[in-house]
């Protein structure tokens, strides 16, 4: 395996009444940078410095948590952006380059992480849970 590659990568998938919880555990042989992504053609508001993100779309709202290593911040990205260069033929039906992804990323590399991703529907309460390593999810 090439050197600055991730060794082990692990996610487990909880779902608690409404809320999903995600947890991607990471290790390399050496620091990395890793980028977490969720496609969206929702608007997203980037809150508390981007340890909250909130998505509305329809008149409904989920309010996205990132948790885990105090390192992690959304950030906002366009999830389709435009060809360099137009192609040739032109294409005969553009559509709206208008979805965007919700993406997490830490500010420094690491050769181990632990990344949590709560996402919490309009109206439900989050749910506050201790953060346990996957191999003690029951």
């Amino acid at each position: 395996m090439p050197a600055g590659q991730a060794t082990r990568v692990t996610r487990g998938v909880r779902l608690i009444g409404k809320q999903l919880i995600l947890q991607d555990e990471i290790e390399a042989d050496q620091p990395v940078d890793v980028v977490w992504h969720m496609h969206t053609a929702a608007k997203i508001e980037l809150q508390e410095g981007g340890k909250r993100a909130v998505l509305t779309q329809n008149g409904k709202r989920l309010t996205a948590y990132v948790a885990g290593d105090s390192a992690w911040r959304f950030e906002i990205a366009v999830a389709d952006p435009p060809p360099p260069a137009e192609p040739n033929p032109p294409m005969r039906a553009k559509s709206a380059r208008n979805s965007q992804k919700l993406i997490v990323r830490r500010g420094d590399k690491s050769a181990k992480m632990l990344l949590v991703v709560q996402l919490v529907p309009e109206g439900e309460e989050s749910v506050q849970q201790r953060i346990e390593l996957l191999s003690n999810w029951k």
